[in-house]
């Protein structure tokens, strides 16, 4: 009866290692990993919507410098270019 007992803690010994070394891997770790998952997948989802607002910021602000630009390298002397900026915006709507 001793030697059986022996093998079984030795047997329960050799599970409980072989779960250790596997944790997140085994059928039991479903649930866990699944909601880990689900956490990344948000996290992704707000930095590709931060990226692409950056990216939509970008742009504008690409625009508007270039439509400053354009208007510096057309400045008639002796007028402002606030003026002409302010006509240019306005006229395009």
């Amino acid at each position: 009866m001793a030697d059986v007992r022996s093998k079984l803690t030795d047997q329960e010994e050799k599970v409980r290692l072989y779960k250790d070394h596997h944790v997140g891997e085994l059928p039991s770790g479903l649930a866990g990993n699944i909601q880990i998952l689900s956490g990344k997948q948000s996290q992704l989802q707000n930095e590709q919507d931060a990226l692409s607002q950056a990216k939509q910021r970008r742009a504008y602000l690409e625009s508007v410098l270039n439509q400053y630009n354009s208007v510096a390298a057309t400045t008639k002397p002796g007028e402002t270019r606030w003026a002409c900026l302010h006509w240019t915006r306005n006229s395009s709507v």
